[in-house]
């Protein structure tokens, strides 16, 4: 299994300008894989991660907005994309000038997968 995901985070790579993509164990707030160059520190994501996607998905619903597929933070130095809503969440760092629908598209692909 750690494989599998392994090669799905390595898919999510090869769109340019992603920094890191990893697994996160949503309950935890933990990362379950990891495929990361330079310096992100991947628990500390996760960990803000896991904590975003749970507030905003119940925001959501409070809203009636229904669902959340994917939550994404954009700041001067870059994005973060959070997918996912079952045990697993997708995360990706992205520059700021990656190609988001790309990526979202892909995390919405991965979460389908993972369903």
């Amino acid at each position: 299994m750690k494989e599998l995901l392994r090669q799905t985070l390595a898919q999510l790579h090869e769109v340019p300008g992603v920094r890191a993509a990893f697994f996160v164990d949503a309950e935890a707030g933990l990362p379950v894989a990891i495929d990361a160059v330079g310096e992100v520190d991947a628990r500390r994501v996760a960990a803000l991660a896991a904590a975003l996607r749970g507030r905003l998905a119940r925001a959501a619903v409070g809203a009636g907005f229904g669902a959340v597929s994917v939550v994404e933070v954009e700041g001067g130095g870059g994005r973060l994309l959070v997918g996912g809503d079952g045990e697993l969440l997708v995360v990706v760092v992205a520059d700021p000038v990656a190609a988001t629908e790309v990526l979202r598209q892909e995390m919405k692909g991965i979460m389908e997968v993972l369903r």
